[in-house]
């Protein structure tokens, strides 16, 4: 199979010499075969059964084949030099070429987080200035997450089915996957928190090496290198999972000590200069709510939270159950294949999301239910992850109205321990089976009630 999966990325790969030389080719085939011969090789390390292997392999083809696409597309739209990258992917793109072209100071560049211009700069200089290494480079990291996930799942459950449904959860979720196809940094944050559950577990575990404070230290500089304000989130996890084992806490005072080194480190490299207060601030601006909702007035979100960024905070609090439904639905208009032809990034980010609307979302609700009735049988520490992912999910709702469901995303790796294992409960249980039955059937009819309710407002308002 790994000789079939490799030719068939080799394949691919030559339909970039319509806008790449041969060395451009070369170097992009080795890398995607590299990384997938690497992946296989490590899940074939962990002992899982033959249907992941296969699953994985046809989810990297998949992937990669798509990544193709999407370069051909941005080349096509836009130019070599001027690729079509829609957000903030574009402004990347060239400060990366940029600092990998020139002898420009990093700190001299006007950028919010200096991590991903300075990761890609460093994969231009070597591999050159082409996209489709940026592209390379983001596939890589998504399927690193996908298995560093999959491995948390199994070191908090110590079941092997667990790993297996996480992996199929988080390629079943279009806004996780789509973190591997646009040049944006959410794949780094999402290895900061993947690298910081690992740590965390296996010091839990008892296992208090200094590779795990050495893997911990890692996660806090990546954090914040690519999401300062969010430099916390990773000392969070490990508290949460280690406050109660008092004989961990002669570790505390390296977790700290690195968790400095990595504001630190973070503060040294940024791009702006900023104060903490400065910082909270900008973690909290409503500007990109009020262009979106300005710019669609009339739609149907709009029409919920007209003016978010002006609400009180008891405002706020009061319609979190609404604005996190937001976030949970979005984007709605999975249905509207006009711009993913165009451009295939939206199949990804945009149509795919119908899988979360038939399977994971309903799975998240469900492990919901299922974790207010039997959260006192669960696990101490699956049960703390568990509750701090659902408050971390809930956070963005908070801040940004819902508006932008990728700012979640990151914290979705939290959540999927336990669903992977009450999905495991329900192939084995009867009873819990008939409950998730019966959840999914009201769950549709409510899904059925809002559309016609979506529609009738598209269409009359």
């Amino acid at each position: 199979m790994r000789f079939l999966i490799s030719l068939l990325l080799l394949l691919l790969s030559v339909l970039l010499s319509e806008f790449y030389n041969l060395k451009t080719v070369l170097i992009s085939s080795a890398l995607i075969i590299v990384s997938y011969n690497v992946f296989y090789k490590i899940i074939l390390i962990d002992g899982f059964e033959k249907k992941l292997k296969g699953l994985f392999s046809l989810t990297y083809v998949i992937s990669y084949f798509l990544i193709v696409l999407i370069v051909k597309q941005s080349l096509e739209l836009g130019s070599i030099k001027v690729p079509y990258l829609p957000g903030d992917g574009l402004t990347y793109y060239q400060l990366g070429e940029k600092l990998a072209l020139s002898n420009v100071e990093v700190t001299t560049i006007a950028l919010n987080y200096v991590g991903y211009p300075l990761v890609l700069s460093y994969m231009f200089k070597i591999f050159g200035t082409d996209l489709i290494f940026g592209f390379i480079l983001n596939q890589i990291l998504l399927f690193l997450n996908i298995i560093l996930i999959s491995k948390v799942s199994f070191e908090i459950t110590k079941n092997k089915k667990t790993y297996v449904y996480s992996f199929l959860i988080l390629i079943l979720t279009s806004q996780f996957m789509a973190t591997g196809f646009m040049l944006l940094k959410d794949g780094f944050i999402i290895l900061s928190i993947s690298l910081s559950l690992i740590a965390s577990l296996r010091i839990y575990n008892g296992r208090s090496n200094t590779i795990n404070f050495i893997i911990l230290g890692v996660a806090f500089i990546i954090m914040a290198l690519f999401r300062f304000t969010y430099v916390w989130v990773p000392i969070l996890i490990f508290f949460t999972l280690n406050f109660k084992t008092t004989n961990k806490f002669i570790g505390f005072p390296i977790v700290v000590v690195l968790f400095m080194g990595g504001i630190y480190f973070g503060k040294k490299m940024a791009l702006t200069d900023r104060t903490v207060k400065d910082n909270i601030e900008f973690a909290v601006s409503n500007k990109v709510i009020s262009q979106r909702l300005n710019k669609s007035s009339g739609s149907f979100v709009a029409g919920f939270i007209s003016n978010y960024d002006n609400w009180s905070v008891v405002r706020k609090i009061s319609f979190l159950p609404i604005t996190t439904a937001i976030q949970f639905a979005m984007p709605f208009n999975f249905y509207e294949f006009n711009n993913s032809f165009r451009f295939s990034y939206y199949f990804v980010s945009r149509n795919y999301n119908v899988v979360w609307y038939l399977f994971v979302g309903p799975l998240l609700l469900f492990t919901i239910y299922f974790f207010v009735l039997y959260r006192s049988k669960l696990d101490y520490s699956l049960k703390r992850l568990f509750f701090l992912g659902v408050i971390l999910y809930v956070m963005p709702a908070f801040i940004f109205g819902g508006t932008i469901p990728r700012y979640s995303i990151v914290f979705f790796s939290l959540l999927v321990p336990l669903m992977a294992l009450v999905f495991f409960n329900i192939k084995q249980n009867q009873i819990l089976k008939k409950k998730w039955k019966r959840f999914l059937l009201r769950y549709y009819y409510m899904i059925f009630i809002f559309l016609i309710i979506y529609l009738s407002y598209k269409i009359f308002v």
